[in-house]
């Protein structure tokens, strides 16, 4: 209990974890299609462009055993993390979809979108997200939503589970009057990033260190030599240590979002391994 408090991480026991199978604690979720503009073809973007000029990109990997959050896996092991991340996407995805606009699934790898889509839904647009090196796979993404028509098209991190609503918001509204929108991260990485068509600048997904605390340095420095005006949303946190839930949980053990996917996940945990 006091290392909880203090943001310590403790040793983990994940015996009866791994004994467990990872598909166990899958749950579907499968929205309504009163919930969301169906992108299984793009006509609905065209036949309403004044409401659909912004798309939304949330690029996931498929959750699979030691293929998603390995900073996580090995302090919780790989069946809790395999359900955390799932609580993560699920929650950024109810709170997206509450902007009522097109959502773009960039899934990897290539052989999962059916997967994703009895796992999601259908209701959203499934693009895979090619190429060699994580920038070029987030590059082809945006060019490939520029050419269906989007006028401006924002990235959005899967691991902000409770991203605010109304820095979703200010982005959208920022790329009025900006060429680049961009959410720095607490750890040196991003959690947004956004581009006018017109302000869409790839040099920004070469040569990034990923993975390290210069990602958003790095980044906003090439905009800055590229002349894009650019603007900077407030800070956010990730989740990628046992330490992240711990502080993701203070930040929201008595807010609205207690009800969301992550935090019941999370309240179970620590119910379950330190009695709380």
């Amino acid at each position: 209990m006091k290392d909880l408090e203090n943001g310590l991480v403790p040793q983990m026991n994940e015996k009866s974890d791994e004994a467990e199978s990872s598909s166990k604690n899958f749950k579907s979720f499968s929205p309504t299609t009163k919930d969301f503009l169906d992108p299984q073809s793009m006509d609905i973007i065209n036949q309403n462009p004044a409401n659909n000029k912004t798309g939304i990109l949330l690029f996931l990997k498929y959750p699979e055993p030691k293929k998603v959050k390995s900073r996580l896996s090995k302090e919780l092991g790989v069946t809790t993390t395999l359900h955390f991340y799932h609580c993560f996407v699920t929650d950024v995805l109810t709170t997206i979809r509450a902007l009522n606009l097109p959502i773009v699934i960039c899934y990897s790898p290539a052989n999962s979108k059916q997967k994703f889509k009895k796992w999601l839904g259908k209701y959203y647009l499934f693009i895979n997200a090619q190429g060699k090196s994580f920038g070029q796979k987030l590059q082809y993404c945006f060019q490939y939503a520029f050419r269906q028509g989007f006028h401006q098209v924002i990235l959005v991190a899967s691991d902000n589970p409770d991203i605010p609503k109304e820095y979703l918001t200010e982005a959208i509204c920022s790329l009025q009057l900006n060429d680049v929108v961009i959410g720095p991260c607490d750890d040196g990485g991003y959690y947004l990033l956004g581009f006018t068509k017109k302000g869409f600048t790839p040099i920004v997904f070469d040569k990034i260190p990923w993975s390290t605390p210069r990602v958003f340095q790095k980044t906003f420095d090439i905009l800055q030599e590229k002349k894009r005006v650019t603007h900077i949303l407030p800070a956010w946190y990730d989740i990628d240590t046992f330490e992240d839930l711990l502080k993701f949980y203070n930040r929201n053990k008595d807010s609205p979002l207690d009800s969301f996917a992550t935090m019941t996940a999370l309240n179970t945990y620590l119910k379950k391994n330190y009695n709380l």
